[in-house]
């Protein structure tokens, strides 16, 4: 057999290419699609606050962790630490000193450092930029009181002493775990721990925030971004709305009282 002609190898590589490609188009197509991950709505979060907030020092760490990955739009391996014990490595783990306080406007902000993030370039730091919102589910109250709980020592931002008097630090694993427990308590299916970042993308989404500050603050860089938004029903909209304005103004009134 005689041999190919060199420029007959591009055009066969290409046939071939969509032949692949179009097994695997016809592969896919039979293959179930995986169920969508579930996004976490204000209500969660609130039945979160409500379940973990007057228990120990355990569970007030995670449910801080958990305010702050949803208005952060974070996934929780940014989050969280590789062991519960031990040094960290400060080039690589997020520390109580990777927080950087800003004022603007009169409103207190936070950024927190990441140089571990999923997407991060050898070299680069991403931010999560935080907000105050003035109500119970403020990720910039979750962030102090994590700061005030270190007691000023350069450690984990999510981690807590245990009886002992230890530094532990939350691992993914035990977050997954209380977190876990407490959707099943509250009958919530569908909710996983990769929902805080779809959650907090949604929720901008269906007020109407600008795609381009969704991205933005997700840290996305592309229209993967899509992946993570969920519909609002008008009634899931109203309802979001209304719990904020609620919380907005219990907040409001116990900062009343405590003034007087």
């Amino acid at each position: 057999m005689a041999p190919l002609p060199p420029y007959a190898l591009p055009r066969l590589h290409e046939q071939n290419s969509k032949i692949l490609l179009r097994s695997s188009a016809r592969a896919d197509a039979l293959v179930p699609a995986k169920p969508k991950k579930g996004a976490v709505h204000l209500k969660h979060l609130l039945y979160l606050a409500e379940q973990l907030q007057s228990k120990g020092p355990l569970e007030q760490a995670v449910l801080d962790l958990a305010i702050t990955a949803f208005w952060g739009m974070a996934r929780l391996g940014e989050l969280t630490y590789s062991k519960d014990l031990g040094p960290l490595n400060p080039a690589l783990l997020l520390l109580t000193s990777d927080v950087k306080f800003v004022t603007a406007a009169g409103k207190i902000k936070i950024k927190l450092a990441l140089r571990h993030a999923k997407t991060c370039k050898p070299g680069e730091v991403q931010h999560i930029d935080l907000k105050a919102i003035g109500n119970a589910l403020c990720p910039v109250e979750a962030v102090k009181r994590r700061i005030q709980e270190s007691k000023g020592h350069q450690s984990s931002l999510f981690g807590y002493f245990d009886a002992s008097g230890t530094r532990r630090h939350l691992t993914k694993k035990n977050v997954t775990k209380i977190l876990t427990a407490v959707w099943k308590k509250g009958d919530f299916q569908g909710i996983s721990g990769h929902s805080f970042r779809v959650g907090g993308a949604s929720l901008r989404n269906a007020m109407g925030v600008d795609v381009k500050d969704i991205c933005r603050l997700g840290r996305w860089v592309s229209e993967c971004y899509k992946l993570y938004i969920r519909p609002y029903t008008p009634k899931e909209k109203s309802n979001a709305i209304s719990l904020l304005n609620d919380l907005d103004r219990c907040w409001a009134a116990a900062s009343h009282c405590t003034a007087n």
